[in-house]
């Protein structure tokens, strides 16, 4: 099930079980070179997603981006874009699979440390 999110062609889909009880979400937004309110977008990108825990590993993140993708491709988009935490292996595998390549690298540090 897709909702289209009216402020910057953003999306989010929500996975439903056979019973219609929501299983998953993964939201999105467009973006763009020019700034978000030109309307010159030229990839997406995924923000947040979850799946419960008792339906992981049972492609429901995978179906769920896929159809992310088809949106975005829809919106005329050429790029889509995720992150994810450098200890989530499970997630990077994912990523891996599904045709994703490390792009940008992050980095922090604590301003509390000694």
């Amino acid at each position: 099930m897709r909702e289209n999110i009216a402020l910057h062609q953003g999306a989010c889909i929500i996975a439903l079980d056979d019973h219609n009880n929501a299983i998953g979400f993964i939201t999105g937004w467009l973006e763009g070179g020019d700034g978000l309110d030109s309307g010159n977008y030229h990839s997406g990108g995924i923000s947040d997603v979850f799946v419960l825990l008792n339906w992981r590993g049972q492609g429901v993140f995978t179906a769920m981006l896929a159809e992310m993708a088809a949106h975005f491709r829809a919106q005329g988009m050429t790029r889509m874009e995720t992150y994810t935490l450098g200890m989530n292996r499970a997630m990077q595998d994912i990523l891996a699979r599904s045709g994703f390549a490390p792009h940008k690298v992050y980095y922090e540090i604590s301003l509390n440390a000694p």
